[in-house]
């Protein structure tokens, strides 16, 4: 419930700071691909509602992924990423900053090992469980960086926790349209 309450307040100070338009959306998957990380694909559907071209790919399309983006001169991302899908968003993010691409939203759950989030990211948001899986601000770094600890979940069923699925759509809503 406290929580839910700091969110809410959370997502309303992002709402009435700069905005960041994004209408692409890259979410990655973690490693056992189509098996596991299938809430990506709800989300992914409900963000498509929403308005967004929405990219659902497996953790290890990042290389085409970062083409894609190079090709097309996006300015403006957001990625999410599950597990290693998670971690994969991270170094995406990180490859972005030479090619001056903002990110306005990197949401990552549970993914595997910490993060370094880069300059170029506006919004960084982490729902962790195991002890090495906090984001951390990398140099330059002066967007909102949340960590948010989550208990009674198993890693594979996190990725399609309801919670998690209306803050990343609030969040994609308010300041990145």
């Amino acid at each position: 419930m406290i929580m839910n309450k700091i969110f809410t307040l959370f997502a309303l100070m992002l709402m009435f700071t700069s905005q960041c338009y994004a209408a692409e959306v890259y979410l990655f998957r973690g490693a056992a691909g189509k098996i596991f990380s299938t809430g990506l694909d709800d989300l992914g559907k409900r963000l498509k509602r929403n308005g967004h071209k929405v990219y659902v790919l497996a953790h290890g399309n990042s290389n085409a992924a970062f083409r894609e983006i190079v090709t097309l001169h996006l300015k403006h991302v957001s990625i999410i990423g599950h597990s290693m899908g998670g971690k994969t968003a991270i170094r995406l993010a990180q490859r972005l900053v030479d090619r001056g691409v903002k990110v306005c939203l990197i949401a990552t759950i549970d993914p595997v090992g910490a993060g370094i989030v880069p300059a170029n990211v506006r919004v960084a948001l982490n729902w962790w469980q195991g002890r090495f899986s906090r984001l951390i601000a990398g140099k330059g770094f002066k967007g909102h960086l949340r960590n948010f600890k989550m208990t009674g979940w198993r890693h594979i069923d996190l990725d399609e926790a309801a919670i998690i699925h209306n803050r990343i759509a609030t969040v994609l809503g308010s300041r990145c349209r």
